[in-house]
């Protein structure tokens, strides 16, 4: 039976839970809903942390508005029904009155990738990442949300909505002891995963907050309402004296919370969870579906496979097949970057240009700082990595070979001058008059420049502009 035909189940809200910072749980998170939606599921993904925000970077090649700066999204959802409350206007006879501004899906975005068996995926951000977010964000009162304006009969009404067009709904929460960990991880879940990393501080903290929700999410009757799923994460399983007395304190400290597996399940269960430290994912927000070869048991797409199984109720196959083509556009999505996207950097670094020129007396030390800036530069601004990646093209004899001197793709790294507000590249010249630049920024543009240009003279001119569209993406509320 296929996704598609199966019986509809009741819907599950997932919150994925951190004590501590730098765990990895929104890495799970993200590699779990993109298991589960390839499995058939229709799956909604919410990023709760709104302090410090960055679901969106594991979904960023998928996206639209691929920095957010255009889309609405939890905090805009929580403060426009705030302003409505304290209203002059609303009618405090009108029990309901909540119910029109409970539409979280109006700040919801689709995951463009078509995943099969029905499944799809789509994104609520913690809120629009301008330069006023952090404000919007810190100066929210969750106190006066919940006990004075009724936030709690909403979130519930968001809950009930949810519910009905979705499988499965997983929430990033904020790590710590706060009002939105507290709403994260009591009000709205029916399963909790606690993501913890294998030393004391971790543990202790993770499964408190754990214990503490547990106890609060039980019916009339006695029966747990809430399940809980703790996942140590980042292993590291060469120092084996120290990961068992780890893993026993862990089961030790959890112990009594995963009733809803028999005790031969549960020593399965902590047997199989555990996911190892992996470096490739500590540099790269990469979805292991587009990184790891299926059928690979020890690799980081397998465990999080086991993770999106215990959750789904079943097995998520963590083999499910992908195109070839597809996984790797997909994961040079993810790790080939050009100058458009170290804009910010690359000014920075002009910035330092300009200062060491000021600063220092000319001479041999500040040349050598000064080229060594320079070599930076050139990474960020992917000059290397470009023309890696076309004499990759020709080996493989799908492109070739440019002539020495040829232009933008011809072997080596840009020549600049400053003398004439021009980057020559191996014969071929690109004016920089857009703006007026310092001599440091101009140096350091023009390798931004000629990135651009051997991109556009590589057919990737047209995806720039598609990625870079003005207009803010339709919501998925206003559509339904």
């Amino acid at each position: 039976m296929t996704a598609e035909t199966e019986p509809r189940r009741s819907a599950s809200i997932v919150t994925f839970y951190s004590y501590k910072g730098g765990t990895g749980r929104s890495l799970a998170l993200a590699n779990v809903a993109w298991l589960l939606a390839g499995g058939g599921r229709r799956v909604l993904a919410i990023d709760w942390d709104l302090e410090a925000p960055g679901l969106h970077r594991y979904f960023e090649p998928f996206l639209a508005d691929k920095t957010l700066e255009r889309s609405t999204g939890v905090i805009d959802f929580v403060r426009d029904f705030t302003t409505a409350a304290v209203s002059a206007g609303t009618n405090a006879d009108d029990r309901d009155w909540y119910k029109e501004h409970s539409n979280l899906l109006a700040h919801a975005v689709p995951i463009k990738w078509e995943f099969g068996q029905g499944g799809s995926l789509d994104f609520v951000p913690a809120g629009k990442q301008d330069a006023a977010y952090p404000i919007r964000a810190n100066s929210f009162d969750w106190q006066e949300f919940y006990e004075r304006l009724g936030g709690g009969v909403l979130l519930e009404a968001v809950k009930q909505n949810l519910r009905e067009l979705y499988d499965f709904i997983l929430i990033d929460s904020r790590t710590g002891v706060s009002d939105t960990s507290g709403v994260c991880t009591i009000q709205m879940p029916d399963q909790l995963v606690v993501c913890f990393t294998l030393n004391r501080q971790s543990i202790y903290g993770a499964s408190a907050v754990a214990r503490s929700a547990f106890k609060q999410r039980h019916s009339s009757s006695g029966t747990p309402t809430l399940k809980v799923w703790p996942i140590p994460m980042r292993v590291e399983p060469s120092e084996k004296d120290r990961l068992e007395i780890a893993y026993t304190m862990a089961r030790a400290r959890f112990s009594g919370m995963l009733r809803h597996l028999t005790p031969e399940q549960e020593d399965k269960y902590w047997g199989e969870i555990g996911i190892r430290y992996e470096p490739y994912y500590a540099y790269e927000e990469v979805l292991a579906s587009f990184r790891d070869r299926p059928r690979q048991t020890a690799s980081m797409l397998a465990k999080m496979g086991v993770v999106a199984g215990y959750i789904d109720g079943g097995r998520v196959e963590s083999h499910q097949t992908m195109d070839e083509v597809r996984r790797s556009e997909g994961l040079t999505a993810f790790t080939v970057r050009s100058a458009t996207d170290f804009i910010e950097e690359l000014t920075l670094l002009g910035d330092e240009y300009e200062a060491m020129r000021q600063t220092m007396a000319a001479g041999p030390g500040r040349t050598e700082l000064m080229t060594l800036l320079m070599g930076r530069a050139q990474v960020l601004g992917g000059t290397e990595r470009h023309w890696r990646r076309r004499r990759a093209l020709v080996q493989s004899g799908h492109q070739r070979e440019p002539h020495r001197g040829s232009g933008a793709c011809a072997e080596g790294p840009p020549a600049t001058s400053r003398r004439d507000g021009h980057v020559g590249h191996r014969g071929t010249s690109i004016s920089i008059r857009a703006v007026p630049l310092t001599p440091a920024r101009a140096t350091v543009a023009a390798i931004a420049r000629t990135q651009l240009s051997a991109e556009h003279s590589s057919g990737d001119h047209e995806s720039d502009q598609q990625e870079h569209h003005p207009e803010r993406p339709e919501p998925l509320g206003a559509r339904a």
